[in-house]
């Protein structure tokens, strides 16, 4: 009798833990969701595009948060030594973003900022990676693309969420 009992608490403690799983898979709180739920639990961010382009010195894919005038003028150097330097932004109430997608063999990549939603306790900024699709007709030459944005200054820690989709040219 004693096992029987023992048997019919462990069925139910199970039945009640897959009970719970299931529903926080539903409601978008654990999984592949969970980031993007965040978006219901935030509020979207306006942020000004600075300069987007497909050359420039940085080689590597790697995103940089800019708070200073100093550490602005060292990326702008770094990304185009023999251009005029940035704009001036004011760092006491903006900060800016840049995200690079690194050296391609071909033209036809593509890196952007969408948006930005900021939570109680980070930024999430959300990137689209967009390559060229085998039907399309790209230049053959190296490319570095990337995207700078201009934002409110934040101490939030900030995560990036990539996504990549192909463009097919058809």
């Amino acid at each position: 009798m004693k096992r029987e009992t023992t048997s019919i608490i462990i069925a139910v403690a199970l039945m009640l833990i897959m009970g719970i799983i299931s529903y926080l898979l539903v409601t978008n709180q654990i999984g592949d969701n969970a980031s993007n739920n965040q978006i219901n639990k935030g509020k979207e961010v306006h942020f000004t595009e600075i300069k987007k382009g497909i050359t420039n010195d940085i080689t590597q894919k790697q995103t940089r948060i800019i708070k200073s005038s100093e550490s602005w003028s060292d990326l702008w150097t770094e990304m185009f030594p023999t251009e005029m330097i940035a704009s001036a932004i004011n760092f006491n109430e903006s900060m800016v973003v840049a995200v690079f997608q690194g050296q391609k063999s071909t033209g036809g990549y593509d890196i952007k900022i969408n948006k930005i939603v900021e939570t109680s306790n980070k930024l999430l900024v959300y990137i689209t990676e967009t390559p060229p699709g085998k039907n399309c007709i790209v230049t053959q030459a190296l490319t570095q693309p990337y995207n700078i944005i201009q934002l409110k200054h934040s101490e939030k820690p900030i995560e990036f969420i990539f996504e990549q989709k192909i463009n097919e040219c058809d």
